[in-house]
């Protein structure tokens, strides 16, 4: 990495800190105020209830995380084979077939659980 990004990229990381903490605590405060004055129905306990998704978003980040570390090891031991072209497809490519497995796998759980209801 360019030595004269680093500082852009800390500060971007530190600004986008400070910018999720400020949104994280005025959601909060906001809730607090909702309970408050008491109006609190469905529609605001859908709005701000965890929603856990049955997809699996660990899951997904596992998958495509494997899979460019593997598409990296590959271009790392064959590096005659791979050049800056071919290993960039080769990385979106393990990618892309990383999230299609995700969505089959996490449709199949999907039908279980609608199976199970």
């Amino acid at each position: 990495m360019d030595s004269n990004l680093a500082p852009v990229f800390g500060m971007a990381v530190f600004f986008g800190a400070i910018v999720l903490l400020v949104k994280i605590i005025s959601d909060n405060r906001l809730r607090q105020k909702l309970v408050e004055k008491g109006i609190v129905d469905e529609n605001v306990k859908y709005l701000y209830a965890k929603r856990e998704s049955s997809s699996g978003g660990s899951l997904k980040w596992g998958i495509f995380l494997v899979a460019i570390g593997a598409a990296l090891m590959i271009i790392r031991m064959a590096p005659r084979v791979f050049y800056d072209e071919s290993a960039f497809g080769l990385l979106m490519i393990s990618g892309g077939v990383a999230l299609f497995a995700h969505y089959f796998i996490a449709k199949r759980f999907d039908n279980q659980d609608q199976q199970n209801v």
